[in-house]
């Protein structure tokens, strides 16, 4: 899409403040005699400038430096993690070797060891990589949990050694239930 049709159709797209502001600032520009906006940067600026406070990237660059796998799994740290760079612009100030440090740096002990172990220097390189380790280890978790015979339920055990001619009694010691089916007349 070319930047003149991204300036007049992302304005249909905004909602509620936004889309008010939007009509605002158009109108105010076209009063005081000014070019309307006619790229996406420009856009981007004024809506930035609006809606983002100052200290936004500052703390969008702290949950990225912070961010670590924890719990999750290769594919969704890897998703995430590559989410920091595009939402905080620094593709352009940061060399792909501090991207991958970052992105190792905050990954599980084990998968960072077979990283150092593995000959991967780009970014997608390790995104696959991890994803691949984790994928087998995975498996392996999976394996080892189907493996492992359990024993046999104590309630199947118990229906088992019932004999269905003896009267049962319920839990509350209220009596002997009947074993024979009533009879409809």
């Amino acid at each position: 899409m070319s930047e003149e049709r991204k300036v007049k159709f992302a304005p249909m797209k905004l909602i509620r403040q936004a889309s008010q502001y939007w009509a605002k600032l158009e109108t105010l520009r076209e009063l005081r005699g000014e070019h309307p906006i006619g790229t996406w940067r420009d856009m981007k600026t004024q809506l930035k400038q609006k809606y983002l406070l100052p200290s936004y990237y500052q703390r969008l660059l702290d949950k990225w430096n912070q961010f670590s796998q924890g719990s999750k799994s290769a594919k969704e740290y890897t998703a995430k993690f590559d989410e920091f760079p595009i939402r905080c612009s620094t593709l352009e100030t940061e060399t792909p070797m501090q991207v991958l440090s970052r992105f190792r740096a905050g990954l599980q002990e084990d998968l960072k060891s077979e990283l150092f172990a593995g000959n991967a220097d780009t970014l997608e390189k390790i995104y696959a990589l991890v994803q691949d380790l984790d994928e087998i280890r995975s498996r392996k978790n999976q394996d080892c949990k189907a493996s492992v015979p359990r024993p046999p339920s104590q309630s199947y055990q118990n229906r088992a050694t019932s004999s269905s001619s003896q009267p049962q009694t319920d839990n509350k010691s209220k009596g002997i239930e009947r074993s024979i089916p009533k009879s409809n007349p």
